[in-house]
């Protein structure tokens, strides 16, 4: 792919995102993939760039380390979770009639585009994540011709059980943590 290639595919995705997922829904998976690669390597860069930028006055000489372990760790692991969020997008997305886990790799990596190219400022990445998830969206009516009403299950179903998962989690290691802290306390009564 070449940079021609995903600057008019991101600025497709960005400006007629209905459009672009039309044009893109019949090519191969290998495009989307080396078009996340590409876009999570931009990511990864400018966000190692800002970490370096960051940490550099507090660790001079660990400025190089910072900036090469955060470039792999983003480019890397945004793929592989890239994937993995596929996965469990599809398995809803599954339910609703979408068949081909293929083209919602596809759709996942090119909905991300929002996160490649701006994800990496603090405060817009928020705004940025948003985007990227109403990008899915569309690309799941797009390609999978699903309804807006079955995207917006899936999507929805998609983040709202981990993000429950995760407040659970999170709120019995309070609990726990309270729980020790209430033990410690009554060891010391004087």
């Amino acid at each position: 792919m070449a940079v021609e290639d995903f600057i008019k595919n991101a600025t497709g995705f960005i400006t007629h995102p209905g459009k672009q997922f039309e044009h893109v829904k019949r090519a191969p998976l290998s495009d989307a993939m080396v078009y996340g690669l590409v876009g999570l390597f931009i990511y990864g860069l400018l966000a190692s760039l800002v970490a370096t930028t960051l940490n550099t006055a507090m660790m001079p000489l660990g400025g190089s380390v910072v900036f090469v372990v955060m470039l792999l760790v983003v480019w890397l692991g945004g793929f592989v979770g890239t994937l993995v969020g596929s996965l469990w997008v599809h398995l809803w997305a599954y339910l609703f009639g979408a068949r081909g886990i293929d083209k919602t790799i596809a759709i996942q990596f090119y909905a991300n585009t929002p996160t490649y190219l701006l994800g990496w400022i603090p405060v817009v990445n928020l705004f940025t994540a948003i985007w990227s998830i109403v990008l899915l969206g569309i690309g799941l009516t797009k390609v999978h011709k699903l309804t807006t009403g079955q995207a917006i299950g899936t999507v929805l179903i998609a983040i709202i059980i981990p993000t429950i998962l995760i407040l659970i989690i999170v709120g019995l290691a309070v609990v726990a943590y309270m729980s020790s802290i209430g033990s410690v306390a009554h060891g010391y009564s004087y």
